[in-house]
């Protein structure tokens, strides 16, 4: 599983035929006690396959994609923040190369 973590950057490129797991690590960027209630993925090419979270980190299957055109694939969390809940989002650039 690749999981980033700031700044966000997928250092392999992906081929347009496979399918990998992606993930971003929210640690860093939640209060101590909170967690994510809620993740949704939405990406500019290929297909989202097999959403996932954990109290900390967001995961995604993804496949296709076009050789030469990178795909952005961006992650929507919502936490359990008190009074109100938090949401804020990351996005991936995904280099597709035929491999």
């Amino acid at each position: 599983m690749t999981i980033a973590a700031w700044p966000y950057k997928v250092p392999e490129p992906k081929d347009p035929q496979a399918t990998l797991d992606y993930a971003i690590d929210w640690s860093d960027w939640l209060s101590e006690g909170e967690e994510i209630v809620n993740s949704v993925w939405a990406t500019s090419s290929g297909a989202i396959q097999s959403p996932s979270f954990t109290a900390t980190s967001a995961g995604v299957w993804l496949s296709g994609g076009d050789v030469g055109i990178a795909i952005m694939l961006t992650n929507t969390i919502t936490t359990n923040s008190t009074p109100v809940a938090r949401i804020d989002e990351r996005s991936l650039v995904i280099k597709v190369k035929q491999r």
